[in-house]
C-alpha cells in the first residue's frame, strides 16, 4: 500500500492507495477543516497532485478510473459519556458510533467496536446483576487509547474545537522523537505498529527501552532512509478505482 500522511497542523491533506480484489486499487484522497477533494476526475487528480509528497499523484495520474469519485463527509469526533449518567435503562446496552465516532481518516471505527463487544461479552459472564453499570464503565476504558489518539492528532489543527490538556504539547514533541526513530529502529517501528492496530495501549510507547532511545540521540539526516522514489502503476495491469474521501 502507498500512504501520504498529513503533518498537522500545516499539512492537511493525506491520501492513500490500497490494491483490493479483482486486480484493482482503492484511492482515497482526505482532509480537514472542509478541505474536500473535489467529486470530478481532472480536480480529483489535482487534489492528490497537491498532496506534500507526489507518490499518489504518480500513481494514479495514468490509470484508468473504474467510477467517480465518491464523496464522504465526516463533521466531528463524538463520545456519549453514557457512564457518567446518574440514571440508565437497565436492559440497554450501547455499543459502536452509538457509543463513540472517531474521525474515520485514523481507521479505528471497527476495531473499536470490537473491542466494545468483547466488553459486552465479558460483562454478560459477570451476571444480569447491575449488567448496564458494570458494562458502561469497562467500556469507557476501553475507548480511551484510540480517542486520546485520535483526537489528539486532530486537535493539534487552531481551529478544530475541544478541550487541550498541559500534556498534549510534551507528548507531540516525544511523538515526533519517536516516529524519527521508528525509522531506523525495529522495536520502535513494530510498538508503533501494535499501538495502531490496537494490539498494544498507547502507554507501549512510553516502554523503558524506547524511552532511551527517544530520549537519546535521533538518527542524523544521514541515517534517516530517504523518501523512495515516486512509481506509476502500469494501467493495464491494475486499473484503479478512484474513491473521495474527507477527514472531520
Amino acid at each position: 500500500m502507498l500512504f501520504v500522511s498529513a503533518h498537522l497542523p500545516e499539512k492537511r491533506r493525506a491520501g492513500v492507495v490500497v490494491p483490493v480484489e479483482g486486480d484493482r486499487w482503492l484511492v482515497m484522497l482526505g482532509g480537514w477543516l472542509k478541505d474536500y477533494p473535489p467529486a470530478d476526475e481532472a480536480g480529483f487528480l489535482e487534489y492528490a497532485r497537491n498532496l506534500h509528497e507526489p507518490h499518489v499523484y504518480e500513481a494514479i495520474r495514468n490509470a484508468e478510473p473504474l467510477g467517480p469519485p465518491l464523496p464522504y463527509r465526516f463533521p466531528h469526533s463524538q463520545w456519549r459519556h453514557y457512564e457518567r449518567m446518574p440514571r440508565f435503562p437497565e436492559g440497554l446496552a450501547v455499543v459502536g458510533d452509538a457509543l463513540c465516532s472517531f474521525n474515520p481518516i485514523y481507521g479505528q471505527g471497527i476495531t473499536t467496536a470490537a473491542l466494545q463487544a468483547e466488553v459486552l461479552d465479558a460483562s454478560l459472564r459477570g451476571g444480569l446483576g447491575d449488567l448496564a453499570r458494570r458494562y458502561r464503565q469497562r467500556v469507557a476504558l476501553s475507548i480511551l487509547g484510540p480517542w486520546y489518539m485520535s483526537t489528539s492528532e486532530d486537535l493539534l489543527i487552531p481551529q478544530v474545537e475541544g478541550e487541550r490538556s498541559r500534556i498534549m504539547g510534551l507528548m507531540k514533541w516525544y511523538m515526533d522523537r519517536f516516529m524519527r526513530v521508528a525509522t531506523c529502529d525495529e522495536q520502535a517501528l513494530k510498538t508503533f505498529m501494535q499501538v495502531m492496530h490496537m494490539v498494544k495501549p498507547p502507554t507501549a510507547f512510553l516502554a523503558p527501552s524506547l524511552l532511551r532511545k527517544v530520549l537519546g540521540r535521533l538518527p542524523t539526516d544521514a541515517e534517516w532512509p530517504a523518501a523512495p522514489e515516486p512509481v506509476s502503476i502500469p494501467v493495464e495491469a491494475s486499473p484503479l478505482q478512484r474513491h473521495e474521501g474527507m477527514a472531520g
